[in-house]
């Protein structure tokens, strides 16, 4: 499927407010399931399991480690597709911020995020809000993290500049995300590496624990 195929589509989505709606609404529904620090923790431990069998080194700086390595003076923080809230409460702990702030379109995992935090005494706000939409405070943080979820976000540069009009003067931008193809629009040469390796793992492997399903094999998907 070609880019302006793409971009048609989304364009015909965000004209149609009912379509719209309901695809953030989904949304909302998978990730409140996916960001679960309940859930998150267990396939943690599976990952790690197979690194160690496999003898794979994964480990990368944390963004609390990269934020204390330059000293920075980070007293309010704001964290975008926060979740269930496990990088900002991480941060805290390791003196990053004397506040924060998270946003996530999952009222589910919103409500496990405040929960936690208030278990931990920690001064962290949480908002129900729509990345695609959202009006930022101006100059209201040091810090803005964002965690793997850019590439969700349709309104790209509207939420850029939200960010940059909610950053103080010498404010920091902490960006982690997947860079690939948009909307899984796989190359033919891409599916065909993904699909020779799924044919040959064991079906246990093969399983999307999201949806409870079985993989058998990877499609370019209408977006």
């Amino acid at each position: 499927m070609t880019t302006k195929k793409v971009s048609e589509i989304i364009s015909s989505l965000l004209e149609n407010d009912e379509h719209y709606e309901q695809m953030s609404r989904k949304e909302a529904e998978v990730w409140g399931r996916v960001f679960s620090d309940q859930r998150r923790n267990a396939a943690l431990k599976e990952d790690q399991k197979a690194a160690a069998e496999l003898r794979l080194n994964r480990r990368k700086p944390s963004v609390h480690e990269v934020l204390k390595r330059y000293a920075l003076d980070l007293v309010d923080g704001l964290s975008l597709a926060c979740g269930s809230g496990r990088a900002e409460r991480m941060m805290m702990k390791n003196g990053i911020c004397q506040t924060f702030h998270g946003i996530d379109i999952s009222q589910e995992a919103l409500k496990e995020a405040s929960n936690l935090a208030k278990a931990e005494n920690m001064a962290i706000s949480y908002e129900q809000a729509d990345l695609n939409k959202i009006l930022l405070k101006e100059a209201a943080y040091d810090l803005v993290v964002t965690q793997n979820c850019l590439h969700h976000v349709v309104q790209l540069e509207h939420l850029a500049q939200e960010i940059c009009r909610s950053l103080r003067r010498n404010g920091v931008l902490w960006i982690h995300d997947y860079i690939g193809e948009t909307q899984f629009q796989y190359s033919d040469s891409r599916l065909a590496i993904i699909n020779e390796i799924l044919a040959i793992l064991p079906e246990e492997f093969r399983q999307d624990k999201v949806n409870q399903r079985r993989i058998t094999a990877l499609v370019r998907r209408e977006p």
